[in-house]
């Protein structure tokens, strides 16, 4: 499925093959301030087939928003900072306030651009990934570059892998579960940034579902009002 020519640190030592910096400065001062689309998953495990639908909407550098299901629903997070506000069918849940979890899987994706380099070491750590372990290779005729592992053949450790010419995700591996999760992103330039397209999903080399990015948008006018928790539910970017 891949072929690996050559890895750096073969024997298993941390160092630096590039850095935090050049990865998150390379689209730096160039990444839209608003960010929206629609997840659609399809999941195909344990001889079942289920899909789900999500929104995202983003206002860097401060404000996330994802809804779960369906913008109608009343399921949702807002993040602001290092909180988020948590809401089930309509209402706070719980005491409605919670820590910011940050997962790289999603922060590579728009956040990492503004975020400072403490930022992002940050997120980094909550995924699990080593950013002193790095390892460069060529995968299906690229050279990339992989974070969190020092070989290319590393199924154990969490880790993220960039593509070396234009420095953006291509794979992402879970690490550590016992079985191998990991995705495939397909990216799609536009002008001088890039958006995802597609992910395809994998336990153990055998694809278990896809994730669709549509109704993606760069230009899209994002009220703050959206992101307000004390105005929860009075109106959404997406209509159903």
């Amino acid at each position: 499925m891949f072929t690996c020519l050559f890895a750096a640190h073969a024997n298993g030592q941390s160092g630096t093959v590039i850095s935090l910096e050049k990865i998150q400065q390379r689209y730096a001062g160039k990444w839209p301030k608003n960010m929206s689309y629609i997840k659609k998953i399809v999941s195909r495990r344990y001889g079942r087939t289920d899909s789900s639908t999500h929104y995202y909407a983003y206002l860097f550098p401060l404000y996330t928003r994802i809804d779960d299901r369906s913008p109608n629903n009343g399921n949702s997070r807002i993040l602001k900072g290092d909180s988020t506000w948590y809401f089930r069918y309509h209402r706070k849940d719980g005491n409605g306030q919670g820590h910011a979890r940050r997962y790289f899987s999603d922060y590579m994706l728009g956040e990492i651009y503004w975020d400072d380099i403490e930022g992002l070491k940050k997120v980094l750590a909550y995924s699990k990934i080593d950013f002193t372990k790095q390892a460069k290779g060529i995968w299906e005729g690229r050279t990339v570059y992989v974070i969190g592992a020092t070989t290319l053949e590393d199924r154990y450790h969490a880790q993220v892998w960039y593509d070396a010419e234009y420095l953006y995700p291509v794979r992402f591996f879970e690490g550590g579960t016992g079985n191998v999760l990991y995705s495939h992103y397909e990216i799609k330039r536009q002008g001088e940034v890039w958006q995802p397209v597609a992910t395809k999903e994998f336990v153990n080399k055998r694809q278990t579902g896809e994730v669709r990015f549509v109704n993606f948008s760069f230009d899209r006018q994002l009220s703050e009002a959206l992101f307000d928790p004390e105005k929860y539910g009075t109106f959404h970017w997406a209509q159903e």
